[in-house]
């Protein structure tokens, strides 16, 4: 996959997502988008069957898409050489966001420990029903199965705040993140069996305190660092979708980026969704990370964000981590309810309509 030949697809490429408006422009409810490939001089190119028009080997021809899942065809009628890739196309859902949080234990321990009346009585549940009472966003909250000294886990908490947690389901998700906090990377060198452990201890829980209405199909690895059979192990959880940084660290290896080499680790970077469709697990960038940049820093991160790279500009993931939340925390950041207040309100300003992730990626009803 992204392998380099005499022939190779420049955009789209295998598993690339479109989006209507920023890939394309609909007519008669298709899209219609450019294809470019590289191939060598003088070829006879057609693309789904139309011909391409040649600059010194690069190849581009306008198609239409008119199905969520689309195959594109590159045919050479010198050679006879052809390759296909598959693509998503979503026709809604451009310009959309939400927020997620990462390492959620701590304010589940809350309640378990003060026996609320309500979920909300604990602060931090407080501070994002308040965030979605002003902006009416969805919230999805990755979660540890239990704390690091090992006092509280998910089989303590009651199931008495069920019911709240189902009629609240329509804006607030929980998935599964990892065992717990430490140590760090946990998956990289895990098997598959032991994904499925933690993983289906999670789920199990969720489900037995707060319901199905609350899960869905996406949520972030701890550290997003795992080898392909791991991450296997995320998707056949039942989370098809993963997020994830995309970065490089300073020896030039790809870092929080789960198993994917350095070319696809980079397409990655530059793509809201991209679809390793061999494995069928979906990818999805966190856009800013909200407990790494400086409150006065925000709109100008996001606004960079934008003007540096078009190609990811129809879904805005937002991703903050729940310890930055609390006083007793070595790296507490006071400002924390300021700064998803002011991503949320970047989001609304620059024309982002609140979207859980699935009803995004997955719109098959849409044609």
């Amino acid at each position: 996959m992204l392998e380099k030949t005499d022939f190779q697809f420049i955009f789209p490429v295998d598993g690339d997502v479109l989006f209507s408006i920023a890939d394309g422009k609909v007519i008669d409810n298709k899209l219609f988008t450019k294809v470019t490939v590289q191939a060598p001089n003088l070829s006879n190119i057609k693309i789904n069957g139309v011909p391409a028009k040649e600059d010194h080997g690069i190849f581009t021809a306008e198609i239409f898409l008119n199905s969520y899942q689309n195959k594109i065809q590159l045919l050479d009628e010198n050679t006879g050489y052809t390759e296909t890739i598959q693509v998503l196309w979503l026709k809604n859902g451009y310009k959309t966001y939400r927020i997620c949080v990462d390492d959620v234990i701590w304010c589940l321990e809350d309640i378990y420990k003060n026996k609320y009346h309500s979920i909300f009585e604990n602060p931090f549940f407080k501070l994002f029903q308040e965030l979605h009472h002003q902006y009416h966003n969805h919230v999805q909250m990755h979660v540890y199965y239990q704390n690091d000294d090992n006092s509280f886990n998910l089989s303590m908490f009651p199931d008495i705040y069920k019911q709240e947690f189902i009629d609240n389901s329509d804006w607030l998700q929980l998935t599964f993140h990892a065992f717990k906090n430490e140590p760090d990377r946990p998956y990289r060198h895990a098997t598959y069996d032991q994904v499925i452990k933690d993983g289906t201890l999670v789920n199990n829980e969720i489900l037995r305190f707060a319901g199905k209405e609350v899960m869905c199909r996406a949520t972030a690895e701890h550290w997003a660092d795992s080898n392909l059979e791991a991450t296997k192990g995320f998707r056949d959880l039942g989370y098809q979708v993963l997020q994830a940084y995309f970065i490089f660290d300073e020896n030039g290896n790809p870092d929080v980026s789960y198993y994917l080499n350095p070319e696809q680790t980079e397409h990655a970077a530059e793509r809201d969704f991209w679809i390793d469709t061999k494995e069928d697990i979906i990818f999805l960038k966190d856009d800013i990370v909200l407990d790494s940049v400086k409150l006065e820093d925000i709109d100008g991160y996001l606004d960079l964000r934008s003007i540096e790279n078009h190609k990811q500009q129809s879904f805005l993931n937002l991703l903050i981590h729940e310890e930055y939340f609390y006083e007793h925390y070595c790296l507490y950041q006071p400002e924390y309810r300021e700064k998803v207040f002011k991503a949320c309100q970047w989001a609304v300003d620059h024309g982002y309509s609140p979207a859980k992730v699935e009803d995004v990626i997955f719109q098959k009803e849409a044609f």
